[in-house]
């Protein structure tokens, strides 16, 4: 992490998560660069030292050398996870911070979306939305984006042609997307963490 704005090193740094009610800190530099990289505090949540004039998201003040790989921590598809990084994080909106990335487990049962897709779909969460990727065979890469502002759940539910799971993403207009394969430690880290955001 390195700042884009001169801050001392010192104690002054106070962090307020997203949904709290109350801040903590303050913290030295060396601290909240420990507690982002043990995933105490994300880079979505805010910040506050003398010199502000209000609170300001993390990612805002501090530049963030994240790669996609960093991504992959739960067993997926290093090539999907870089897909689904490099088009969700070319068209970030102001303050919008990646913070997970599912992809989907084709099975060798599941021929139709093999032969369709040239790799795995990836659900891309940042703190803004779901963007679901879907690689083609020949040409770019589909990305439909749901705004949080937009949902109304984001849940599972037991897929009735194999009996694996399905993501289920619902807007409070209609019903918007099912995807299947994606495995149930990846889709639960989904459901938990839109639900922060849309909190």
């Amino acid at each position: 992490m390195s700042s884009t704005a001169q801050v001392p090193g010192e104690k002054i740094f106070h962090v307020l998560k997203q949904g709290a009610s109350a801040p903590t800190g303050p913290f030295s530099k060396e601290e909240l660069e420990n507690l982002l990289t043990d995933k105490r505090i994300a880079p979505s949540d805010y910040i506050f030292f003398p010199g502000l004039e209000d609170w300001k998201i993390i990612s805002e003040i501090f530049e963030f050398k994240k790669v996609a790989s960093d991504f992959a921590e739960d067993g997926q598809d290093l090539e999907a996870v870089t897909t689904g990084y490099d088009l969700v994080s070319g068209e970030n909106l102001p303050g919008e911070v990646i913070q997970y990335i599912a992809v989907q487990d084709l099975r060798p049962s599941d021929r139709i979306a093999e032969i369709l897709q040239s790799m795995p779909q990836s659900i891309v969460l940042t703190n803004h939305r779901i963007a679901v990727v879907t690689p083609k065979l020949i040409g770019d890469a589909d990305i439909v984006s749901y705004r949080f502002d937009d949902v109304a759940t984001v849940s599972s539910q037991v897929n009735r042609r194999d009996g694996g799971s399905l993501l289920k993403i619902e807007l409070k207009s209609e019903s918007a997307a099912q995807i299947a394969g994606i495995p149930d430690d990846q889709l639960t880290k989904l459901i938990d963490l839109s639900a922060e955001f849309r909190g």
